[in-house]
């Protein structure tokens, strides 16, 4: 949901900027500090202290007990408000701990990146034909019927326990019991009949067929059940990469892992779909591979054609929330309903909504003032769980005031953005708030701090594996390099046994331009004249690494 940064290089410092702070942003509040423990105790005893000092005072009068009362209840309400404020940040915390271990948790249990092996055939040939048996029918044919191409054990296990559980619990009465008792003997049977077939470390269905008009298995219970367990998997598998993906150390293995799953990801999609007779549960799940495969592709148009499939099911309007995020997904300026219940609908809703919108408005020039405005709007509307959400607006206002020369205010979005990243909340966010934040530095005159800014920018994104982010940096850097050499002295590794000197510099400095321009094309950025001569190969030598702590997930001790 970010926007490209304000500007492709460093600007110049802007003499006579009037500094500019909206009202009703999105800073750190008073009240927080007013309901504070300690202010809370000081209060409460100068209210009781005044109390007692009017008693003694003026004595036992009927306007005299009034006030003291009056004190007393306030004091009374302020501790019991502080007391109710500082639980409720105790069970924030307590909950945002959780959740952080939830993801680490997750991460953990996801496998490393392994070395490919080359001359590996993606599938194996032909199969023997399956065994003419009346064992398991309908089961044999569910699997000829499902949308994978191949499983592996536990995918295989998670529908052949859905099979199995249908054909016990959903068995009608007087019916004959199943051949199997177990999942594990419903898939020997199945192996034993030549249903399905292993070729290394996959089981494949030896034939596979497309689900005619009005095929019976697709209106009995075993085939819902079977292609909800299928997607669910597969769901699961996908949703953890997505996470995986925003985090470093577990990018590279999750990238990988898409690579060789987004073909089959996309075929069971499409083929779910084309079956006919989808079950109502299997549509959230296959929107959540939808989702995954969007942030593997970076939310480019490659899933514009599954959020197509998805949007055209009858069934959608069923499931408003979803219905209304693929619709904006496809067109940010989509009139979608923003009026859903429960209320945390409509507010997600109608947040993604006005912030596309505004990042149109953004991007096409628009009044700052206004697009400010628009955001402070959809600050207040994203919801607070949604920290992506929050992250993402709090950089995008950034921007907006940058646009506006509100460098004070700009600074404060990108306090709070990464406050809120701390410990491994959100790394993107965290890094893209950092580039950005080194743009503000620079405008404010304060080069050496916006050149770390970029080079710890540039290594979270070389460590989240994001080649545009890196370009951005890495022009940020060369532009800034050109025009004050003198900052190099902590971007750029001198040669070895060598000063570093003036030419040194600028040969790194030009070299990042042109490794920018390959990494992030479009976005070009003509540098100023430089006293040298062609350039050298791109990327000669990289920036020094500038890691932040605060994007991995920090352990509890």
């Amino acid at each position: 949901m970010s926007t490209e940064p304000a500007a492709g290089q460093p600007d110049p410092v802007r003499g006579g900027a009037q500094v500019a702070r909206a009202r009703g942003e999105p800073r750190s509040t008073l009240w927080r500090v007013a309901v504070g423990t300690t202010p809370v105790v000081a209060t409460a005893l100068t209210l009781e202290f005044g109390r007692t000092l009017v008693v003694d005072s003026f004595g036992e009068t009927e306007v005299v007990r009034t006030l003291a009362s009056t004190l007393r209840a306030l004091w009374i309400l302020l501790v019991i408000g502080g007391v109710l404020f500082a639980g409720y940040r105790w069970y924030s915390q307590r909950q945002d701990g959780e959740r952080l271990e939830r993801t680490r948790a997750l991460l953990d249990s996801l496998d490393g990146p392994d070395v490919a092996v080359e001359g590996i055939p993606s599938q194996p040939g032909t199969f023997a034909v399956p065994v003419t048996s009346a064992r398991n029918p309908t089961e044999a044919a569910v699997f000829q019927l499902l949308p994978a191409r191949r499983y592996d054990s536990a995918i295989l296990l998670a529908v052949a326990a859905a099979l199995s559980d249908a054909a016990h619990s959903l068995r009608r009465p007087g019916a004959p019991a199943p051949a199997f008792g177990t999942a594990t003997e419903l898939c020997a049977q199945l192996l034993h009949d030549q249903v399905l077939a292993v070729s290394g470390a996959h089981y494949y269905p030896t034939v596979r067929r497309t689900a005619p008009e009005g095929d019976e298995v697709l209106e009995k219970s075993a085939w819902a059940t079977a292609l909800c367990a299928l997607v669910r998997a597969h769901a699961d598998r996908a949703s953890a990469r997505a996470v995986a993906l925003g985090h470093p150390g577990h990018v590279v293995a999750a990238r990988a892992w898409f690579d060789g799953a987004e073909v089959e990801l996309r075929d069971l999609v499409t083929g779910a779909i084309s079956r006919g007779n989808l079950p109502m549960a299997v549509l959230p799940e296959l929107i959540r591979v939808v989702d995954a495969l969007d942030v593997y592709y970076g939310h480019d148009s490659r899933g514009d054609d599954l959020r197509a499939l998805l949007t055209a099911l009858d069934d959608m309007p069923k499931f408003p929330l979803h219905a209304a995020l693929l619709r904006l997904r496809a067109n940010p300026a989509a009139d979608v309903l923003e009026h859903h219940r429960p209320l945390a609908w409509a507010t997600a809703v109608a947040a993604r909504r006005r912030h596309s919108l505004a990042l149109e408005q953004l991007r096409d020039g628009g009044d700052p003032a206004m697009i400010v405005r628009d955001l402070q709007r959809v600050w207040r509307l994203v919801p607070r769980a949604d920290l992506s959400a929050e992250v993402c607006v709090l950089i995008n206002l950034a921007v907006a005031e940058l646009r506006r020369d509100g460098l004070e205010a700009a600074g404060d979005r990108l306090e709070l953005a990464l406050a809120r990243t701390e410990d491994g909340r959100d790394p993107g966010g965290r890094v893209h708030a950092t580039e950005i934040r080194g743009i503000l530095h620079w405008m404010l005159g304060r080069q050496v701090a916006a050149v770390q800014d970029w080079q710890t920018a540039w290594t979270g994104y070389r460590d989240l594996a994001d080649p545009r982010g890196q370009g951005r940096c890495l022009r940020h850097l060369g532009s800034a390099l050109n025009a004050a050499p003198a900052l190099g002295g902590g971007a750029v590794a001198p040669e070895t046994g060598q000063p570093l000197r003036r030419d040194h510099v600028f040969r790194q400095a030009r070299g990042w331009l042109t490794e920018a321009e390959r990494l992030d094309p479009g976005n070009p950025v003509a540098p100023p004249p430089l006293p040298m001569g062609p350039p050298l190969p791109p990327l000669d030598r990289p920036p020094l690494d500038r890691p932040d702590p605060h994007l991995r997930i920090a352990r509890r001790t």
